[in-house]
């Protein structure tokens, strides 16, 4: 974790562990900062293994809030998470490259629904690789083919 102080990174300390299940992280790929001041961290394992694959919540004083998410392609579940975000509802968004979809996780970190498909028209993506939201809660999506 570094904290950005008069222009300079300074490295301030680590959070989580390795590891597949539970507390920690597997390969994480990117985090976002909720309105509780927590991490939401995704992480997408290694080599398709879909024990890694999840989002885990810790703050900065390295307590564990949980995980939700897994490996999968039905609702709720991922293959090759990229992104995340969150919204000034509590509200988490994940890309995945795989499935080429937006999945929405509640407040409290249930599947609410999902959007996208592969292509190259309005609503369709092509490898969302990254999602943020601008000050005006709009969602941006990086779509890495389109």
């Amino acid at each position: 974790m570094t904290t950005r102080t008069r222009q300079f990174m300074k490295y301030s300390h680590t959070i989580g562990l390795s590891t597949m299940s539970g507390r920690g992280f597997y390969y994480p790929v990117d985090t976002a900062i909720g309105e509780d001041d927590r991490l939401y961290t995704v992480s997408r394992s290694l080599d398709g293994d879909p024990r890694g694959i999840r989002v885990t919540i810790y703050d900065l004083a390295s307590e564990y809030f949980g995980t939700f998410g897994e490996s999968g392609e039905d609702d709720g579940q991922m293959i090759w998470p990229t992104g995340v975000a969150r919204d000034t509802q509590g509200r988490t968004f994940v890309s995945d490259e795989f499935t080429n979809r937006i999945t929405v996780f509640d407040v409290d970190g249930d599947f609410s629904h999902s959007w996208g498909k592969m292509g190259s028209g309005a609503g369709e993506l092509d490898g969302p690789s990254g999602v943020a939201f601008d000050r005006d809660q709009n969602l941006l999506v990086v779509d890495h083919h389109n």
